[in-house]
């Protein structure tokens, strides 16, 4: 996971801009977007990359929804990971089931796996 240095724990923006790319999942806080002669030089403030047993195992492609602190992205593969930045939690729907991730999503980077929802 990449955050902003210093920081000890991850807190989701006021305004957060989320953003889906080949390589992962990314929150970057809005009002840096706001000057467009530093839009080249935003970091995110979190970056959630695909990989087994991360968060994100499947490419995430669009947001569906995202209501406050909850995120919902659908991913390649039939796959909706729902990001809950209140509890620092993640969860999954896929084909064969409902999962939630085995860290918080600060985690997510850390390949801690899906454990099945009972």
């Amino acid at each position: 996971m990449v955050r902003a240095p210093m920081d000890e724990f991850f807190e989701l923006p006021a305004k957060p801009f989320f953003s889906c790319d080949a390589d992962g999942f990314s929150v970057v806080d809005g009002q840096q977007m706001r000057n467009t002669l530093d839009i080249l030089s935003i970091e995110p403030a979190l970056k959630l990359r695909v990989g087994p047993g991360n968060v994100f195992e499947h490419r995430p492609r669009k947001i569906v929804s995202s209501d406050g602190r909850i995120v919902e992205v659908a991913c390649e593969d039939e796959v909706t990971v729902v990001l809950d930045f209140e509890e620092m939690r993640a969860r999954k729907s896929a084909p064969d089931g409902e999962f939630w991730y085995m860290g918080g999503i600060e985690d997510g980077n850390d390949a801690k796996g899906w454990l099945p929802a009972r």
